[in-house]
């Protein structure tokens, strides 16, 4: 991390300013430390300025701006919280998911009925507590700066199903940058999938991707299904469908038969070109299909078909009355 400047004070009533945003000829103070602030704002630009911030009057041995920061990011993005809140207005963020590898987007205020700084859980003081309307806590927004929350905190918020959303800070100039961390926060501890009845894990999104393509013998339009996973990752081609996956595909206008392998003699179901018979095999080919429908090379429709626990799938099951315990996250 480069080196973190004061981006943030207050002025006497309380209110807080970036130092962008805060007009000279006026008195702050630090938000960590109470003592006065000194604005550095020239105007200036070029190798040997610094970006505007504050400075303290006078020498705060025991005040850390990064302490200054993370004080003022949380602060600023529960006023932000509440605004939407206070508006009726939704407010979506993005993850990557650590349980499915999909991309899922929440709201912030679908359930939110009220903001609170950090929140007594006796456990753990999360630094954004995010309460619904039984005034009971359903997320909690941890802000990092040098300390990640602690593996007991971590755990709890798992334990008592409170989502935890992490977001980390690089520079101070993440002081202007509220909305857009809240957007894209770094860690959700959640997943919108549905969990398994056997483990308790969430499961995994199967999907069907019918693609809008080209026979590669003869160069007519036909369609080939695929099944992926939530991170558009290639699972299996026709060979693998139930009956009512194949039912489905062929709905959808994919023709799909059964493929013998000359050299092999080895038989499975498979895509075809209606007009000229040509198969389009199982794994290599297919995959080019896919992938020319990922990168949009290629119109494709994709169709939510069920969800799998890998997780469990995986594991042996034993004899050991705490094997579903045991599979747990």
């Amino acid at each position: 991390m480069n080196e973190i400047l004061y981006t943030i004070a207050k002025d006497s009533e309380g209110n807080l300013f970036t130092a962008l945003s805060a007009p000279k000829g006026s008195e702050y103070y630090c938000v960590n430390c109470n003592n006065v602030l000194v604005l550095k704002k020239s105007g200036k630009t070029g190798p040997r300025t610094k970006r505007p911030h504050f400075a303290h009057k006078s020498v705060a041995p025991n005040c850390q701006p990064e302490t200054a920061l993370h004080f003022g990011f949380k602060t600023l993005a529960a006023e932000k919280l509440s605004q939407y809140l206070e508006a009726g207005a939704t407010f979506n963020f993005n993850w990557r998911c650590g349980f499915c590898k999909d991309r899922h987007t929440g709201n912030y205020t679908k359930k939110l009925k009220s903001v609170r700084l950090e929140y007594d859980l006796k456990h753990c003081r999360p630094d954004i507590a995010l309460l619904d309307e039984n005034d009971e806590i359903f997320a909690a927004i941890e802000i990092v700066v040098t300390h990640k929350p602690s593996e007991h905190a971590v755990n709890y918020y798992l334990e008592n199903k409170i989502i935890l959303i992490q977001i980390d800070l690089k520079a101070d100039d993440d002081i202007y940058l509220v909305e857009e961390k809240l957007t894209e926060p770094d860690l959700v501890k959640f997943c919108l999938n549905p969990k398994c009845n056997v483990c308790d894990n969430f499961q995994q999104k199967i999907i069907m991707s019918i693609v809008d393509g080209k026979c590669w013998n003869c160069y007519s339009p036909m369609k080939a299904s695929v099944m992926k996973d939530g991170a558009n990752k290639f699972l299996f081609g026709p060979e693998k469908f139930s009956p009512a996956e194949f039912t489905f595909a062929r709905e959808k206008g994919v023709a799909i038969s059964e493929y013998q392998s000359k050299i092999t003699g080895e038989q499975y179901q498979a895509n075809f070109c209606p007009k000229c018979g040509t198969f389009i095999r199982r794994y290599s080919k297919l995959l080019n299909y896919l992938s020319y429908a990922q990168e949009e090379a290629l119109p494709n429709q994709d169709f939510i078909i069920r969800y799998n626990c890998s997780y469990c799938c995986e594991k042996k099951i034993s004899d050991d009355p705490d094997w579903a315990q045991n599979l747990k996250w």
